[in-house]
């Protein structure tokens, strides 16, 4: 990017907050940071924060990144899914390792109702 980029930049940044402003100083700062980021990109980033932080001019911080590909709504789902039943193994995985076997009478009292059921079915 060059410094006059940084310019039209500035000049979007404008158009989506009316009280943003810049001066020599800061596009110097803001070159300084954004130099090795293609013009497209940092507009690319402008437009997304745009869309979606309404509220505050962005910071050199918010542009200074590298394009990411959108995902669509069913691949960040998927994601989700793969994340939430990772999760949920290694839950299982804890869980069985501080599992203790039931007491005593609980056995008992459970063999005594298979008894029971089994005692049934043979009826």
């Amino acid at each position: 990017m060059r410094k006059a980029d940084v310019w039209k930049l500035f000049g979007q940044i404008l158009q989506y907050y009316p009280s943003f402003s810049g001066n020599e100083q800061k596009v110097d700062a803001w070159f300084e940071l954004l130099n090795d980021i293609p013009f497209e990109t940092a507009m690319t980033n402008l437009k997304r924060y745009a869309a979606s932080v309404a509220n505050w001019p962005p910071t050199v911080a918010d542009l200074n990144k590298r394009l990411e590909p959108v995902k669509d709504s069913i691949t960040v789902y998927h994601d989700q899914l793969r994340s939430g039943a990772g999760q949920h193994m290694n839950n299982l995985k804890r869980s069985k390792g501080a599992a203790a076997p039931p007491q005593d009478s609980v056995r008992e009292r459970m063999r005594g109702i298979a008894e029971r059921i089994a005692a049934r079915r043979n009826q």
